[in-house]
């Protein structure tokens, strides 16, 4: 175990005049394990890396690989004196994925399956937990094996996870991509892994249709747009679109269930509404489809002043976009939670939130919300090449900026801690990790 010092990068007043202030320090991940490999001339490749919180405390994990074949399982604990704790342990078996949730005091394992590189040692698709892998621990980690599973002769990869917690029934759910063959086709299904962490028990939900886009994905409830490889009708109607939504399971007696399918022909510009239930019990999420270019001012008209001239403002600038050879993409999807809204294009990418009648428009910066948080309760932050923006959710106004430099700011990656004090942004181009914290 290292301790490691922090560097403090930059810090700012919030603009409103109250007391809140945020500072952003670029975190060290590596301590002195450069010098360590030169010497033993062994040296460690990065495989998957994820941050996160745990007790409120900022964590961050890494999965490296050694030359010599030795797989390793690095925590790094971020101190309030602005060190790193930094851990090492060796792992028996290899993996691909990690994942921890503020939530959740265990990290998440996945090997994913690849048919062509299976071996007698690797055959099978592998989720595991980790626990006592603190520094406050005794230094021997605790590995639980949570699903063991070896797909039949046709599946050919089990990849793509994304990673889930519920707490309220300390539920695991994982959304992965199955490749299986058919008639020499490569066909890509969704398929949603269940774990019950309180009885043991896993439960797959295949569905036979692709995922295209993640348009939200909570503890709840996962809706993407999906497609289908096989079905020639998809050609034939010119369904261009399908918007399919899940009620997650628990593993035991609740099931993952298909709630919502709404196919939609391809007609240039669609607006896609989804009213997300303000309920976790519920059954129905309403998904609707609208030509966008039915005129500006039926849109208005439809939709209501406020939220209407949203929309039209954002097709005078998908038009200006797209003619301008910088956007090809024809969707606008809108989220709405009670009285909030968000509004994604068809990369999943963050044109608006707010509220209708007050909204916070971003043009020239990207929104960085986590899947699965994509409604924050106090604050957001939005990247430019030179700033990081924060906005005040409750007055929904810019509070302050910090001075930052990504050359490429669209690889920035964000998770929150609970009471949203501190956030840890990741910049997934140069393998690099900050903390913001008031």
């Amino acid at each position: 175990k290292e301790n490691v010092k922090m560097s403090k990068t930059s810090s700012a007043s919030n603009k409103t005049g109250d007391k809140i202030r945020w500072e952003m320090i670029k975190l060290n991940q590596d301590g002195d394990s450069d010098s360590e490999n030169s010497k033993s001339g062994v040296y460690e490749q990065l495989v998957d890396d994820c941050y996160g919180y745990i007790d409120n405390s900022p964590v961050g994990v890494k999965l490296l690989l050694r030359t010599d074949e030795k797989m390793i399982l690095k925590v790094l604990e971020y101190q309030e004196d602005s060190s790193v704790k930094v851990s090492k342990y060796f792992l028996a078996e290899e993996y691909d994925h990690c994942f921890i949730h503020n939530d959740l005091k265990s990290i998440v394992l996945v090997r994913k399956f690849h048919r062509d590189l299976r071996s007698e040692e690797y055959d099978n698709f592998i989720v595991s937990k980790v626990d006592n892998f603190l520094s406050s621990g005794d230094g021997s980690l605790k590995m639980t094996l949570l699903c063991h599973y070896n797909p039949p002769e046709n599946i050919l990869y089990i990849v793509h996870p994304k990673f889930q917690y519920r707490s309220s029934d300390e539920t695991i759910i994982l959304s992965i991509e199955k490749i299986h063959m058919e008639d020499e086709d490569q066909l890509h299904h969704l398929t949603i892994l269940e774990v019950s962490l309180s009885s043991g028990n896993t439960r797959f939900f295949n569905h036979d249709e692709a995922v295209g886009e993640y348009l939200y994905f909570d503890e709840n409830y996962l809706i993407a747009t999906t497609y289908n490889e096989d079905d020639e009708s998809m050609i034939q109607d010119n369904f261009t679109t399908i918007l399919t939504s899940f009620k997650l399971g628990d593993g035991n007696v609740k099931k993952t269930e298909l709630i919502t399918t709404h196919k939609c022909r391809g007609d240039i510009y669609k607006i896609y509404t989804i009213r997300l239930p303000s309920s976790p019990s519920a059954r129905e999420i309403d998904i609707n489809s609208y030509n966008l270019h039915m005129g500006k001012e039926a849109l208005i008209k439809y939709w209501g002043e406020d939220k209407g001239n949203l929309i039209v403002s954002k097709i005078d600038c998908l038009d200006k976009l797209v003619k301008a050879g910088y956007h090809d993409k024809d969707s606008i999807y809108v989220l709405e939670k009670e009285k909030r809204l968000l509004i994604l294009d068809a990369n999943s990418d963050i044109l608006m939130t707010g509220f209708a009648d007050k909204p916070i428009k971003f043009n020239n910066e990207f929104a960085l919300i986590d899947l699965g948080n994509e409604f924050p309760p106090k604050f957001l932050v939005a990247a430019t090449s030179s700033t990081l923006n924060f906005y005040d959710m409750a007055a929904m106004q810019k509070s302050t900026s910090l001075p930052a430099s990504f050359d490429d700011y669209v690889q920035l990656h964000i998770n929150w801690s609970n009471d949203q004090s501190s956030a840890l942004i990741v910049y997934s181009k140069l393998s690099e990790a900050y903390i913001i914290k008031q």
